[in-house]
């Protein structure tokens, strides 16, 4: 790999490939970036954020993302 290139780490995807438990929120009703606090605190491994079935905006989700 060249030196001015990294790699970027998926904690979730290298839990299930080593054959380990991984469990997620998933998140439809709550709008507010405590959610992510909430799931991190809890120790989830992902956090599901739907935007089929839900109201989220665009300026919503990518507040969540970015928390």
């Amino acid at each position: 790999m060249p030196d001015n290139q990294f790699e970027i780490r998926n904690p979730l995807r290298e839990k299930m490939a080593s054959g380990k438990l991984a469990v997620g929120m998933i998140s439809r009703l709550v709008r507010g970036v405590e959610i992510v606090a909430i799931a991190k605190t809890a120790n989830f491994d992902c956090l599901f954020i739907d935007l089929e079935y839900s109201g989220f905006s665009n300026e919503t989700v990518t507040r969540l993302c970015i928390a």
